[in-house]
């Protein structure tokens, strides 16, 4: 089960939130997705990958796993969730090409506002 769901631009703004349960103040998660996005590309920098089009990542702790997408065009997903998640990985990104990458009204790293972008009805049960 998916608890929370962020993407994150390429400068670490935050674009997109979901969370299940609790509603976090802005702030918080302002700070946590720049956070986020200069650990992964910290941890990128320490362990280059081969493949440089796209990486996942995956951290646990505490019963939650924290999953991290990173796109060639280094828009970040990053899934909270209760266990791995690395197939829903796709459905979601698949979503964010159709919905947001192909809104001609959609502006590049602004927040997400499209009401046919909604990855919601996947987050209940793994895939």
């Amino acid at each position: 089960m998916i608890l929370q769901f962020f993407i994150i631009n390429k400068s670490g703004g935050l674009i997109y939130k979901y969370e299940r349960s609790s509603s976090t103040q802005i702030n918080k998660l302002l700070v946590l997705s720049s956070t986020i996005h200069s650990l992964c590309t910290m941890f990128e920098k320490i362990y280059p990958c081969e493949k440089k089009i796209d990486s996942k990542q995956m951290i646990r702790l505490d019963g939650r796993t924290i999953t991290f997408y990173k796109t060639g065009t280094e828009v970040s997903f990053v899934f909270v969730s209760t266990e791995s998640c690395y197939k829903i990985i796709k459905i979601v990104y698949k979503m964010y090409c159709d919905f947001v990458s192909k809104d001609p009204f959609y502006e590049i790293d602004m927040p997400i506002k499209n009401d046919l972008f909604n990855p919601e009805p996947f987050f209940n049960e793994l895939i």
